[in-house]
């Protein structure tokens, strides 16, 4: 995980068959695949679903890292990593 990302607690993730989102303040940030995850005993994962965000899911007060994603002349906010050793 890139440390510089910021580490914030989203207010709502939502989750679909493919994707999702999670809502910080304003801003909703988005993946397209399961994002980079850290299971509950502490064990970082870079495939598979985190296991605290489950596929077709909605769940509050998850800890996230996101940020900005700039490509392409385009800007889009972005999940990075879900940190389950909390839920």
């Amino acid at each position: 995980m890139d440390s510089t990302r910021q580490i914030v607690t989203a207010d709502r993730c939502d989750t679909g068959e493919v994707g999702g989102s999670c809502i910080v303040g304003g801003t909703t940030y988005g993946f397209e695949s399961p994002p980079n995850w850290t299971d509950s005993g502490g064990v970082f994962h870079d495939t598979g679903w985190p296991a605290c965000l489950p596929q077709m899911s909605s769940v509050k007060g998850l800890r996230i890292a996101a940020d900005w994603l700039y490509l392409d002349g385009g800007a889009w906010a972005t999940v990075f990593w879900v940190d389950c050793r909390s839920q």
